[in-house]
């Protein structure tokens, strides 16, 4: 549970080995006999938001922010060739559309249409390395790879399932012939497109539909809303790569409520840091452009805290052992200074760093530090 600017409030384990679609009644009666029948927004991704929970929902006159399965941008390609877009954010578009008492939340994303541009070039150029002939591919500069010669006859079944499996990319609108030789041997692979159904694909890359009953909201309040989910797994993801944790098979309840504790407390920390960097309005600076597009030009964009985490992750802690007269070793744990950038950013978030982390203190062995040592001669 959430305040609508994303910071935690409560967190539950419940049982495991349950769908997830299965288990969101449980979860809603738990919260109504915890915090009473106050009407919520129920933020739920596509795997959840089955029609029988937002049927549930409605029954008990609690709000609902989903996420919609992909193939329901077909009932909007005439409002995706609209010009009624609002820019919330510089690579982010939306629009409202009222239909059936509810609200339907059309947006598009410049960084996901080119992902998906991505996965579907992969994907073709994928099939026609695997289609080509052994000569043709060589003069064309698309050799399979040797992963793809091992396979032999399973190329066909490789590119099947790249190509037009379910789920790929291509699924739509490829299909797949495999030649063979009376052997019964694969010798080449064709890849045969619906031209049509892939011009309307690639129009439909980087838009995404989320649907609400909430009429009295704007599409940038239901388009953030639904976007904390994202920043969720954002938070978790820094918690597990800056403090190297990592997925773990639990098998006592005491230890999995234990890892989502912790996972909440990173997300209450990276809210806490995404709250004051908003509130500064500091700037990540770019200096060099993306290479591969060499007419483009930097621009500085808001400092996320992924970020700001990097810029303070350089900054570095180190011991400095001194041997004293009466042949003490003294390790003294130091911070150093920030550089520029640094500075700013600590100043700009009003924090100071502390010059040490800990008191000083005697070393027995300083060979087991494992530690670079910097030895400082007692003053004679």
């Amino acid at each position: 549970m959430v305040t609508p600017d994303g910071f935690p409030l409560y967190h539950e384990v419940f049982a495991g080995n349950t769908h997830d679609a299965t288990a969101f009644p449980t979860i809603v009666e738990t919260m109504e006999r915890r915090f009473g029948t106050a009407r919520r927004v129920w933020v739920l991704d596509r795997g959840i938001a089955s029609q029988a929970n937002l049927q549930f929902l409605k029954e008990r006159k609690q709000s609902f922010l989903v996420g919609t399965p992909r193939s329901q941008l077909t009932a909007f390609e005439a409002e995706l060739c609209t010009k009624d877009w609002q820019a919330i954010r510089p690579a982010v578009e939306v629009q409202t559309v009222q239909r059936d008492g509810q609200t339907y939340v059309l947006a598009r994303s410049k960084q996901r249409r080119l992902k998906e541009r991505a996965i579907r070039r992969r994907s073709r150029r994928a099939g026609t390395r695997l289609a080509c002939g052994p000569q043709e591919a060589r003069d064309a500069g698309l050799e399979r790879t040797p992963q793809e010669r091992r396979q032999g006859d399973g190329a066909g079944r490789s590119i099947a399932r790249a190509l037009a499996g379910p789920g790929a990319p291509g699924s739509k609108f490829a299909s797949v012939e495999v030649s063979r030789d009376e052997g019964g041997v694969a010798t080449r692979v064709t890849v045969h497109y619906d031209r049509a159904k892939l011009r309307a694909a690639l129009g439909r890359d980087g838009a995404y539909l989320l649907l609400s009953d909430r009429t009295d909201w704007t599409a940038e309040q239901l388009w953030a809303t639904y976007m904390q989910l994202t920043r969720a797994e954002e938070a978790f993801r820094a918690m597990k790569s800056n403090l190297l944790l990592r997925p773990l098979w639990h098998q006592l309840s005491g230890r999995v409520q234990a890892h989502v504790f912790v996972c909440v407390l990173a997300y209450a920390l990276w809210k806490a840091l995404d709250h004051l960097l908003h509130r500064t309005a500091l700037m990540t600076h770019i200096r060099k452009p993306d290479p591969r597009r060499l007419h483009a030009s930097p621009k500085n964009r808001p400092m996320s805290p992924a970020a700001a985490l990097r810029l303070l992750h350089d900054v570095p802690i180190g011991d400095i052992l001194l041997t004293t007269v009466e042949g003490r070793t003294l390790r003294l744990r130091r911070i150093a200074r920030p550089n520029g950038e640094q500075a700013e950013l600590l100043e700009a978030l009003k924090l100071t760093l502390p010059e040490r982390l800990c008191a000083d203190r005697d070393v027995a062995d300083p060979s087991n530090l494992g530690l670079p040592i910097e030895r400082t001669p007692p003053k004679m």
